[in-house]
């Protein structure tokens, strides 16, 4: 029975995943139809992509679970870095984070 508990959660947050990305590409829509009425905005935005998820589940054991895509987090040019805490739609940052991590964040809060 724990599979099944499991793979109900798991379907509710692959729900959020997938509620999220459309959500993100729903406010990339807008910007690129204001820009064409407005020009270009005052501040730069974020090119951001969300990691991409799967329920991955084992018949015979029942055995279930949430694999997300890889993420290199030793990658020099574009670190791994959590811009919105998972319980609350707010920035996780610490006050010492670079500037342009804070605007990020704040765009992502927006979105």
């Amino acid at each position: 029975m724990r599979g099944r508990d499991e793979l109900k959660s798991f379907i509710i947050e692959a729900d959020c995943f997938q509620w999220a990305l459309i959500l993100l590409n729903f406010t990339y829509q807008f910007i690129a139809r204001e820009v064409k009425t407005r020009g270009d905005p005052p501040h730069p935005i974020p090119s951001l992509c969300f990691a991409r998820v799967m329920i991955a589940i084992v018949e015979e054991s029942e055995k279930v679970w949430l694999v997300e895509e890889w993420l290199d987090v030793d990658d020099s040019e574009r670190p791994f870095i959590k811009y919105i805490d998972n319980h609350f739609a707010s920035p996780c940052l610490p006050e010492t984070a670079p500037h342009k991590a804070q605007e990020t964040a704040s765009f992502l809060a927006f979105a």
